[in-house]
């Protein structure tokens, strides 16, 4: 059973919800809104407003990151790493990209399950009492962590 293939997901948006994250987008936004009009430096009062506003857009998008490819060996042991962890509910530690930051995350935590048809993980965080939904086309990199890791 080969579960992960280079595809690209169509059921992405419906699967991983923009309200999870936009604490998360808030932080992101700090270093544009220091050229907002509340915190205005003294060399930027003779800006123009368009020109602060190019800045601010320059600001939040400077750290986007693309989506990386995986080889087919990474996908490999992407398999491997990910059976293992799902049939022996260890801990692991996650690399994905996420599409609403345009950012690669980690996380620490614990796989529950796969829904293989609309391929998306169900894991949990570290010390998180939630269940989290995961597409798995974004998924990036399974580290098995050793009990005393965690």
């Amino acid at each position: 059973m080969n579960t992960f293939k280079k595809v690209s997901p169509k059921s992405y948006d419906s699967a991983y919800p923009k309200e999870q994250h936009a604490d998360l987008v808030m932080e992101e936004r700090d270093a544009a809104e220091r050229w907002s009009a509340s915190n205005i430096w003294q060399g930027s009062r003779m800006m123009l407003p368009e020109h602060r506003a190019a800045l601010s857009d320059w600001l939040r998008h400077q750290a986007d990151v693309e989506p990386p490819e995986l080889s087919e060996d990474a996908l490999a042991d992407l398999e491997r790493a990910f059976q293992a962890a799902l049939t022996g509910r260890r801990y692991v530690e996650m690399r994905w990209y996420d599409r609403h930051l345009r950012r690669v995350r980690t996380a620490r935590g614990q796989l529950l399950s796969v829904d293989a048809a609309c391929r998306i993980l169900f894991w949990q965080r570290e010390g998180a009492y939630t269940i989290e939904r995961l597409p798995m086309d974004v998924l990036l990199g399974l580290t098995l962590l050793e009990n005393g890791e965690r």
